[in-house]
């Protein structure tokens, strides 16, 4: 009997600790589906930076290329502008 008795002591530490394993099991489980989602969270982020800096990347380069070319415009008006002779008043 005594050995029977034992044995159901033993069976009922056995069945709690399967049950605090499950447990932790299930917070891990919960824990790591939220960590995906926080990652996948980031990976929208950055992708959404990345496309940003590429937009301004491109709009520097715009802004750029009309500088230049305004300040050629520029140079040009003034040699133009240049060529014109003021007839003084007498």
């Amino acid at each position: 009997m005594e050995q029977s008795t034992q044995a159901n002591v033993s069976f009922g530490e056995i069945s709690q600790s399967v049950i605090e394993i499950r447990h932790s099991l299930d917070e891990i489980a919960k824990a790591a589906t939220s960590q995906h989602t926080a990652s996948e969270k980031i990976d929208n982020n950055i992708n959404g930076i990345t496309y940003s800096v590429k937009e301004v990347a491109q709009a520097s380069d715009a802004l750029a290329t009309n500088a230049a070319e305004l300040s050629n415009m520029s140079q040009e008006l003034n040699k133009l502008v240049g060529k014109f002779k003021v007839k003084e008043k007498s």
